[in-house]
């Protein structure tokens, strides 16, 4: 090889080593710009991911929506479409009387029942028409107790009554009330012009309901005294209230679908109510429920709802409960009462105060229950001349036994047996031996004095002559043991089961034994309330 061949080569080589060079950082910088679109392609897919994501997301919530939206078009045309005679069923069972463990003759408003017409009225045109046009989904009335503003309040209270008397039109009415009248602290002027603008609005209430006495069909109403007076001034001033005039002027209305009543006025311990007993004997009584042909439960308290001389009667009457504890009860008018009820099957008198013994104007109660409480029996001084073949179930104050007599008729026909109050003694005790035919006993007593046990028991476990021999459901309560051993009931369960096992034996209709005892753990010990479990099972009822 020359010399010019080798210069040639060792440029040419010289070249290619400056364009690998030059080849080598494209390279880099192409590796470098790769590296970097990797990176941005991945950035880019990440956020195409978290796009189609939420694409999805969304669509799903269109859907759901769209679904939901579906639903609810069908539904409100299902309530456009739905028949009427069915919604007139279901309204008027939402707005009954669903209230539990009350007793009819109890005020207990339901707040939520009084929205029910308002609500279902509220829901579309056509539940609102349906609604408007259902009469008996007005009839029940319940009117609370005014707010702080009396006027304000009674002005509701009487828009209230009368839509309700309007949209229930000619239906019979249900009317419960809570009537509570209030007194503010003030002198003696601020007094009367409260007692005048309450009797004003109490008026203005009985005006809208009085013209609708003839479709009451239920009426129970409770007053009652608020007073933020004290005891020292209520002495010295006059509070007066015109109530009973007016609960008596509705009650001299014709009332033919009248059911039942109860009227518990409570107010009069605090509020004189003027005119109580309507001038009664110096002027005649007024006729009061002059037409109630349906009549069938009549509860009073402390109200004069008795019926005079001449009254056309109560044909179906059937339950007549009487409880004073303010003052004492006419007894020429209760006599007239019991004699306007020929159909009357429980009688329930309960008398704070002891009244004159009432000359009744029958020979013979129809009545099947009988319940005397406090001071009633004076009432029933006469009773033992009484026929009351019917009679089968006897409630008392265990007081009321230390006069009792148990008649002849009594001791075969009563067979539920009910005793309330403070002991049991000898005495009494002897007095119960005399229902020879009871089958169902509650005693329940108030502990305030000893009762004899161990002799009630030792009579009940008697072998030769047991008392209450068909005894077969026995309810103790509050019993104070003052025997040594506690275990009264214990041996009577013992005694009956020898003597019901007895009778299976010789095929006789002996002594009983017991079905069922019910007691609580004063009246029963502890350790004495196992054995009877162990021998009565599901029978005993520890309460």
């Amino acid at each position: 090889m020359d010399a010019t061949q080798s210069t040639r080569t060792r440029l040419r080589l010289h070249a290619e080593l400056e364009d690998l060079a030059t080849t080598r950082r494209e390279l880099d910088n192409a590796a470098v710009a790769h590296a970097q679109a990797v990176a941005g392609l991945q950035a880019v897919q990440a956020e195409l991911d978290a796009t189609a994501f939420e694409l999805e997301r969304q669509r799903a919530r269109v859907d759901a929506s769209t679904r939901t939206i579906s639903i609810l078009r069908s539904t409100l045309r299902t309530l456009e479409t739905f028949p009427p005679e069915l919604l007139l069923a279901i309204f008027v069972e939402a707005a009954a009387d669903h209230r539990n463990g009350s007793s009819w003759h109890v005020v207990d408003l339901d707040e939520a029942a009084i929205k029910i017409p308002y609500r279902l009225a509220a829901v579309c045109c056509h539940w609102r028409q349906t609604a408007l046009c259902t009469p008996a989904l007005w009839t029940r009335v319940q009117i609370p107790t005014p707010n702080d503003s009396i006027v304000e309040s009674v002005e509701g209270l009487s828009r209230y009554l009368r839509l309700h008397l309007s949209l229930s039109r000619h239906a019979p009415i249900d009317i419960s009330w809570d009537l509570a009248l209030k007194r503010t602290d003030g002198d003696s002027a601020t007094l009367e012009k409260n007692h005048m603008l309450e009797d004003s609005s109490l008026e203005s209430l009985f005006a809208v309901i009085d013209p609708h006495a003839w479709r009451i069909r239920s009426l129970i109403v409770r007053t009652r005294a608020l007073t933020f007076i004290n005891m020292k001034k209520r002495r010295a001033v006059s509070l007066r209230t015109r109530l009973i005039s007016l609960l008596i002027d509705l009650l001299r209305c014709p009332t033919p679908n009248l059911v039942e009543v109860a009227v518990r006025c409570t107010h009069r311990d605090r509020i004189e109510d003027e005119g109580f007993w309507q001038d009664f004997p110096q002027r005649q009584f007024p006729l009061l429920l002059p037409d109630a042909p349906q009549l069938r439960r009549l509860h009073i308290v402390d109200v004069p709802l008795f019926m005079r001389q001449g009254h056309p009667g109560l044909p179906a009457l059937r339950s007549l409960s009487i409880e004073m504890s303010c003052s004492s009860r006419e007894s020429e008018l209760f006599s007239h009462t019991v004699s306007a009820a020929p159909q009357l099957d429980a009688l329930s008198l309960n008398f704070a105060f002891p009244q004159a013994p009432s000359d009744l104007m029958v020979d013979s109660l129809p009545i099947s229950c009988l319940e005397l409480v406090g001071d009633a029996l004076t009432e029933f001084a006469n009773y033992a001349r009484l026929s009351m073949p019917r009679l089968s179930s006897i409630s008392l104050d265990a007081y009321i036994l230390d006069n009792f007599t148990v008649t002849d008729a009594m001791t075969g026909s009563v067979v539920t047996l009910t005793i309330l109050g403070d002991c049991i003694h000898f005495a009494r005790c002897a007095v119960l031996q005399r229902f020879k035919a009871v089958e169902y006993v509650t005693i329940g007593l108030d502990g305030s004095d000893e009762t004899d046990d161990d002799f009630l028991f030792s009579r009940l476990c008697d072998e030769a002559a047991p008392m209450w021999p068909r005894l077969c459901h026995l309810v103790l309560t509050g019993i104070e043991n003052s025997s040594v051993d506690c275990d009264g009931v214990l041996r009577l369960v013992r005694v009956r089961a020898r003597h019901g096992a007895a009778n299976a034996t010789e095929h006789t209709a002996g002594v009983q034994p017991l079905e069922r005892v019910e007691f609580d753990q004063v009246s029963v010990p502890p350790h004495v309330a196992v054995q009877v479990k162990e021998i009565m099972g599901d029978r005993c009822t520890i309460l």
